[in-house]
Parts: structure tokens; C-alpha cells; sequence
């Protein structure tokens, strides 16, 4: 709970709420709903406009665009853009590099995509969304073991998240 309130990356009492609306949403919601990443990606947009230095909001918006396009299909845009203003703010935000790997993967780059990879599990060794697509990545690759220790991690960060949640809702 310290950690997440030191850490809050803005001084805008509002676009900090609006990161954790959206956060909230991302994690809790229904994840094969195409409207939940329709909700975050809205409100993540007025979290940057309300202050455009915000890396944590740019880097889930990243996350969100990437997976509208790449999971639903839609003609937004993949993220990368939003991934590289999270970057240019703070490089070492690790989720800013799931979408880049993402879209590295989609146009065959496989190598350069299991560098991204490689680059948000070392930035990112506490974060559900890097152990979330780290698991579907070795997955992807046949590396049964290395998906479940991932998805295992993930599992145990989420529950995490929940409190962490909690605690500071009743704030």
C-alpha cells in the first residue's frame, strides 16, 4: 500500500483517480469483454489529458490499445504509440513494453519480440500484466514450464493487487 501511494507518478489528484478507475476496471472485469477495454481506454485518454506526463497512464493505455487491436480486432491504434510516451517519461516502465512486443510478434520479428519480452519481465518482476502475457508468451513458445511459473506468478500478484485494492478504496 506504501509503495503504490510513493509511486503514484503524478501530481494530479485527478488523473491519479482516473488511473486507478481504469486500473480497476482492467483488472477486475470481465477480460474476453471488448467494453471493458473500451471503458479503460477512455478513461486512461482523459488521464493523459489531464496530464500528459503521466507514464503509468500512458503505459496502460499502451496495454489496452494493443489489445483491443490484437485480440479484438478493432482498427485502433496497437499501443506503441502510447508504449513510446510511456518510455520517453519513465524507461522503466515495464508494461510499456508488452505492446511493442506484441506488435513485433504479429509481423513475424520473433527474435526482436522475445527481447521486449525479456525487457519488461526484467523491468517488471512484480507486475501482473508482464507475468500475465510472459506466461502466453511461453506458452506460444511450447515452454510449458516457464508459462506456468508466469501464470503462477501472475495469479499471485493479482490476489495482491485485490488487497492492495482494498485498502486503498477504504482510504
Amino acid at each position: 500500500e506504501k509503495k503504490a501511494i510513493e509511486k503514484r507518478g503524478t501530481n494530479s489528484p485527478e488523473a491519479y483517480n482516473l488511473y486507478l478507475l481504469a486500473r480497476q476496471y482492467w483488472v477486475t472485469g470481465n477480460h474476453g469483454d471488448m467494453r471493458r477495454e473500451e471503458r479503460v481506454m477512455r478513461i486512461c485518454s482523459r488521464a493523459v489529458e489531464v496530464d500528459p506526463h503521466y507514464a503509468d497512464a500512458w503505459a496502460l493505455l499502451a496495454v489496452v490499445q494493443s489489445s483491443l487491436r490484437y485480440n479484438f480486432g478493432q482498427e485502433v491504434d496497437d499501443g506503441y504509440v502510447a508504449a513510446h510516451t510511456a518510455l520517453a517519461i519513465d524507461p522503466t516502465i515495464a508494461e510499456a513494453h508488452l505492446p511493442m512486443y506484441k506488435r513485433l510478434q504479429e509481423s513475424g520479428k520473433r527474435e526482436e519480440a522475445a527481447a521486449e519480452m525479456e525487457a519488461a519481465i526484467r523491468l517488471g518482476p512484480e507486475s501482473w500484466e508482464v507475468h500475465k502475457d510472459a506466461g502466453r508468451f511461453y506458452l506460444m513458445k511450447r515452454d510449458f514450464e516457464s508459462a506456468t511459473r508466469h501464470y503462477e506468478k501472475a495469479s499471485d500478484l493479482l490476489e495482491g493487487d485485490f488487497h492492495a485494492w482494498a485498502m486503498l478504496s477504504s482510504c
